[in-house]
């Protein structure tokens, strides 16, 4: 009777909070949109651009010393959103690439190496869905240095952290404070 009462409550527990549904909790940030077989196609520019929740927004390119906004996920990790777009001749649908971030000290803060999947955006052109990368980031009005290779193309942007973003909100960041750039940037190179 006792065995009964317990899987009843452990079984009505889990229906409560969705664990036959799906998982109980996500650990991490939500999983990349990978595949099995990347190539690299015929890619003449690699561009990086802000991620979002909503992957069905278009392409914006991150310039370098744009604001970038963290992102506090739903088990309270701290992470960034990237989405990657691939321009040539023969763009590929699924990309080895390899992404990471480095503070103004030239520390790893962490690398994301998956291949993902692309996605065709105009012609001659193919986007990733987002990226969500965790990490102990700079704090506001820091560098952070994003490296991207993918289909033997690279390129490195130069990130200026805004505050820290509440839960799931992509909200504008404030203003950046530009005066440290210059010097911060000759101290990476």
């Amino acid at each position: 009777m006792r065995r009964a009462a317990r899987l009843a409550l452990l079984l009505g527990g889990c229906l409560l909070g969705g664990c036959l549904l799906g998982p109980c909790q996500q650990n991490g940030p939500p999983p990349p949109d990978s595949c099995d077989r990347p190539t690299d196609g015929t890619v003449s520019r690699l561009e990086l651009g802000p991620g979002s929740f909503e992957d069905d927004r278009p392409f914006t390119l991150y310039n370098e010393g744009d604001t970038v906004t963290p992102v506090r996920g739903g088990q309270g990790a701290t992470m960034i959103g990237l989405r990657l777009r691939l321009s040539g001749a023969a763009p590929p649908e699924c990309v080895a690439q390899r992404t990471t971030f480095t503070d103004v000290d030239g520390a790893r803060l962490a690398t994301a190496d998956v291949p993902l999947r692309t996605y065709q955006d105009v012609a001659a052109q193919r986007t990733t869905k987002t990226l969500w990368i965790p990490a102990e980031f700079p704090p506001a009005r820091q560098l952070l240095f994003v490296e991207v290779t993918a289909a033997k193309q690279s390129l490195v942007r130069a990130l200026i952290m805004a505050g820290e973003a509440p839960e799931r909100d992509l909200a504008a960041p404030p203003e950046p404070d530009l005066s440290l750039r210059p010097a911060d940037l000759a101290r990476h190179d």
